[in-house]
């Protein structure tokens, strides 16, 4: 279990912040590709169909934490903040859409995940913020990510979607992120 490692050793730690970043699919087709250096930080989360449990249970400092504002309002300004201030653009709401590891969703996935949140702005399905968000919320680390868009969500464009083609498309906008991470840090630091 990787992610309870991570975030427990983080506790352990005392880091008082996680900023994370994570390649996405987009289920709104108007949310552009990393390599148009376009981000989602999402203000909302949701479950998606496929999504697997991870929690510190009684070992959690908030057993069953309130996710009514699941990322943190002030880490999330930071790294608009970062983005901006880098050059890229920063679509400043959107919902991340935890859909279960290792394997991208399908065609009547993603219309299942568009009808459970149809009214939702920047709706993006990924693989890993789910899980980190979940456990860093229990154990009280204020979390927030940055979604690169790698490949639009299956169904919702006539290409399959493609782990290399994701990569490619990711590649692009490496050096972006990188900039972004190095600002989110000075950020964090003059505060």
């Amino acid at each position: 279990k990787g992610y309870e490692a991570h975030c427990w050793l983080f506790h352990q730690l005392g880091v008082s912040a996680v900023y994370a970043f994570s390649a996405v699919g987009a289920v709104d087709l108007d949310i552009p590709l990393a390599g148009e250096l376009a981000f989602v930080v999402p203000h909302a989360f949701g479950r998606g169909l496929a999504a697997t449990t991870h929690s510190f249970g009684k070992l959690a400092l908030d057993v069953h934490p309130n996710m009514g504002e699941p990322f943190c309002p002030r880490l999330r300004a930071q790294l608009v903040q970062a983005i901006h201030d880098t050059g890229a653009r920063a679509l400043d709401t959107g919902t991340y859409i935890y859909n279960g590891p290792d394997q991208f969703e399908t065609d009547a996935e993603i219309r299942a995940v568009m009808n459970l949140y149809p009214d939702e702005p920047n709706r993006v399905v990924g693989m890993t913020a789910g899980p980190e968000l979940a456990l860093a919320k229990q154990m009280q680390i204020p979390y927030a990510v940055v979604c690169s868009n790698a490949n639009y969500a299956q169904g919702r464009v006539a290409e399959q979607v493609d782990h290399h083609a994701a990569l490619a498309n990711m590649g692009r906008a490496t050096e972006k992120l990188l900039e972004i991470a190095r600002r989110v840090i000075e950020l964090a630091a003059a505060e």
